[in-house]
């Protein structure tokens, strides 16, 4: 016996001696191994024991059941392990050909679906998209990994049948390089993806189909863009937009504006000479949608198309004015009657109109244009003729006039183009016109009171001192003594009584002086005769009252001296009193107007009175005022003082 059948007999022995049944105390001798176990008197071999002692093991690839003395071959389809009383089933994901003493697993490439499997075909071949390592108990237990196909069956290995193509992305269990491109928008650039997401989105600019294989693969078409990541068709985001242009890979509609000179009327343009040249008279700056768009401004103009600036091609020329989209420097003259000073002009009103007095012709380049107007004529501002218009009747037009001049006062003018101030001729002497007269009728009569006409003039007032009684008067008269003008008078004024004008051409009258006087129209002043005065002035002397008197040419009358009188009006002189007193004859008590003697007792009364009376209170305050004037006028005339109360006076 071999060391590992002493090593299962030991333990066999050792088993019987510790559990009921111990052979040796049933069997005896004969049953002395624990691979025996006593039936009656025999000793019987166990399951997985064989030999005459029951002392051998049943080998592997065998099974012995109870009472074997030989081991029995493991049919195909189970396992034998050694020790074996009955075959085992062959697990699944294995295989037991016959007489095997343990399963064996199921090649690589293939899986064992069921039990009691005795070949190494097993169940078959993995599944296609799987891959079966030894052992594997179904056809699609593991499925490729993502990013891995597997193209036929029976694959042994995760490797399957290789990497998912580029382009294309192979989820677990995927059965083709190629079953799954990349969707629309994204691209593969490797081998071996494992999702839909690919190696990403397609990039801007770019759009990817499926399948693709980079992100710049297919550039967006020539007029359009791609502005994101990601597009699916050639479309891309869209056509370029208007004024642009969009070369192929273009990532915004607005990229590229189409360069300054062109013009994109359109969407999706595909080149930078876009839609074509700027068109005459237009400049177009980048990204101009319209060969019309912007005209050059007033004051410049185009002469050719594909204009950038908005200089176009220069300012308009002197003389000339150019609207806004003007295609020629001298396309406009400044009209007739204006003129252009500069060169850009923008408005038909140019520089301004010609001056007053000249004519512009059109394109003029001054403001004196074609030159002054015609003798006869007149050229008011923005004229367009030397002819422009004719001086009219009354009026003359010097060359180069602006506006008619009236004919002079005390002349007229009958034709229309008359071109000196002598007009058509002078009125004639003694009458005159108002300035600007066009015919011979119009020369009227100096009207009285005043004079003149050609040569002398217009006519006049006649001076203070003079005087013009008729129409058409050449000059004035003189006023003859005694009479007198002011200004501008038909007829002399006699002076007024008590006034005189000694000379002719008097122009006021002088005041006759005291004690003199005169008529109306007197050139002179008259004395007053004796016995009148006057004051200044008058025009008469007035004589001179009873009890006074005057010389020749008096201012005033003097009264008679006390003792004396002048009984009628008009004295020359006074005479002697011829009264007495108790003293004597006295020429101082008498009535100066009358001569009349006065009796008055002084202090008392006058004789006349009635005796022991009085004439009342006048008498009595005569004799009173009497009394008190007496002595003044005794002293003032030599007098003596009276010496009784009775004396008369």
């Amino acid at each position: 016996m071999n060391s590992v059948g002493s090593m299962v007999t030991v333990g066999l022995l050792a088993l019987a001696t510790q559990g009921p049944g111990r052979a040796e105390a049933v069997c005896g001798a004969s049953c002395r191994f624990p691979g025996g176990s006593c039936s009656g008197s025999t000793c019987v071999c166990n399951a997985g024991h064989m030999g005459t002692d029951c002392d051998i093991l049943c080998p592997s690839g065998s099974f012995c059941p109870p009472g074997s003395t030989t081991p029995s071959p493991c049919p195909a389809g189970f396992y034998c392990p050694a020790g074996s009383g009955d075959p085992v089933p062959c697990p699944f994901g294995s295989y037991c050909p016959a007489g095997s003493g343990a399963p064996t697993a199921c090649p690589a490439g293939t899986y064992g679906a069921t039990t009691g499997l005795d070949t190494a075909a097993c169940s078959g071949a993995c599944a296609a998209g799987h891959w079966c390592p030894a052992g594997t108990t179904t056809a699609t237990e593991n499925p490729c990994p993502a990013g891995t196909y597997g193209a036929t069956t029976g694959l042994g290995t995760a490797a399957c049948s290789g990497a998912c193509s580029a382009g294309h992305w192979c989820p677990a269990g995927s059965t083709s390089a190629t079953q799954n491109s990349c969707p629309p928008g994204t691209y593969g650039a490797t081998p071996g993806l494992g999702t839909a997401a690919c190696s990403g989105a397609c990039a801007a600019g770019h759009w990817c189909p499926v399948g693709s294989t980079s992100a710049t693969q297919n550039p967006c078409p020539a007029g359009t863009y791609g502005a994101t990541v990601g597009l699916v068709t050639a479309v891309c985001s869209g056509a370029c937009a208007v004024g642009h242009w969009c070369p192929a890979g273009s990532t915004s509609a607005t990229q590229n504006p189409c360069p300054a000179g062109t013009y994109g009327a359109t969407a999706g343009l595909a080149t930078a000479a876009c839609s074509g040249a700027c068109a005459v008279g237009h400049w177009c700056p980048a990204g101009s949608s319209s060969a019309t768009e912007d005209p050059c401004p007033a004051g410049t103009y185009g002469a050719t198309v594909g204009l950038s600036t908005a200089a176009c091609s220069g300012a308009c020329a002197v003389g000339h004015w150019c609207p806004a989209g003007s295609t020629s420097a001298t396309e406009n003259p400044c009209p007739a009657g204006t003129y252009g000073a500069t060169s850009g002009l923008g408005t038909a009103a140019c520089s301004g109109l010609c001056e007053a007095g000249y004519f512009c012709l059109e394109g003029s380049t001054d403001e004196q244009g074609a030159g002054p107007c015609t003798a006869g004529y007149f050229c008011p501002t923005g004229s367009t003729s030397s002819t422009q218009a004719s001086c009219g009747k009354g009026h003359y037009c010097p060359r180069g006039s602006a506006q008619p001049a009236p004919c002079p006062a005390g002349t007229y003018g009958t034709s229309r183009t008359l071109s000196t101030a002598k007009c058509t001729a002078d009125c004639e002497a003694g009458t005159w016109s108002e300035e600007g007269s066009d015919e011979s009728t119009d020369c009227q009569p100096c009207a009285p009171g005043t004079f003149g006409g050609p040569p002398s003039g217009p006519c006049s007032p006649c001076a203070a001192g003079t005087f013009s009684p008729e129409y058409g008067a050449q000059i004035c008269e003189s006023c003859a003594p005694g009479f007198h003008s002011s200004e501008g008078q038909n007829v002399c004024t006699a002076c007024p009584s008590g006034s005189v004008s000694p000379e002719s051409r008097a122009t006021t009258c002088s005041t006759c002086p005291a004690g003199t006087w005169s008529r109306p129209g007197d050139a002179t002043c008259s004395l007053c005769p004796p016995g009148t005065s006057s004051t200044a002035g008058q025009g008469a002397c007035i004589a001179c009252a009873a009890g006074s008197w005057s010389a020749e040419a008096s201012a005033e009358c003097a009264s008679c001296e006390d003792g004396t009188f002048a009984a009628s009006p008009g004295s020359r002189g006074c005479a002697p009193c011829r009264c007495t007193n108790e003293e004597g004859p006295s020429s101082q008590l008498c009535d100066p107007a009358s001569g009349d003697c006065r009796h008055v007792e002084y202090g008392l009364h006058a004789e006349g009175c009635s005796a022991g009376g009085s004439s009342g209170g006048a008498v009595g305050l005569l004799g009173v005022v009497g009394a008190w004037l007496w002595p003044t006028r005794r002293r003032a005339h030599g007098l003596k003082q009276p010496v009784a109360s009775r004396e008369r006076w």
